[in-house]
């Protein structure tokens, strides 16, 4: 039998660059040479499904519900054949902002990037939407010494990790 999940891989649109228009339409190839799919991949776009057509080949196109405008998204594809279960999670960015994470680890510390101040989450991470660039930011949590330095974000380098010492 097959022991081999299907091969997934976005052919459209590019990831990990901004891109200067909405996306209406997702390109994308599913790989099984040993076994049929058990149905139809699946796309999710943030929340929500998107419609699955099949092509040619191994060829899908997927269409959102709604076209994918200014910010960035999440595309999860997911294939299942006899062999296994794929899943691809690829990050398409619109427009000219992007999410900067500044990951610290910690919850509640405080932390401003560019003039503008937010507290990270449970998670320990900030997220501010910046245009590509290097920005100072600092880091203040009570029991650890501040952090004041810079970092450089683009569509590719979108976080930056930050370790506090007590």
């Amino acid at each position: 039998g097959d022991q081999t999940p299907p091969e997934v891989q976005l052919v459209s649109p590019q990831t990990d660059i901004l891109l200067d228009r909405p996306v209406t339409q997702i390109t994308f190839t599913v790989t099984e040479r040993e076994s049929a799919l058990k149905s139809l991949p699946t796309v999710y776009v943030g929340g929500s499904t998107a419609a699955v057509t099949y092509v040619s080949g191994y060829t899908y196109t997927a269409t959102p519900e709604t076209a994918l405008g200014e910010g960035t998204h999440t595309v999860r594809i997911v294939a299942e054949s006899e062999g296994g279960l794929a899943q691809e999670r690829y990050t398409v960015i619109v427009g000219g902002g992007i999410e900067a994470v500044i990951a610290v680890g910690k919850p509640n510390a405080s932390v401003t990037l560019n003039g503008v101040n937010a507290v990270t989450d449970s998670d320990g991470n900030a997220t501010f939407t910046v245009a590509p660039g290097t920005y100072r930011y600092t880091v203040t949590l009570d029991g650890y010494l501040p952090i004041d330095t810079t970092a450089t974000f683009t569509a590719s380098q979108r976080s930056v990790s930050v370790t506090l010492v007590a």
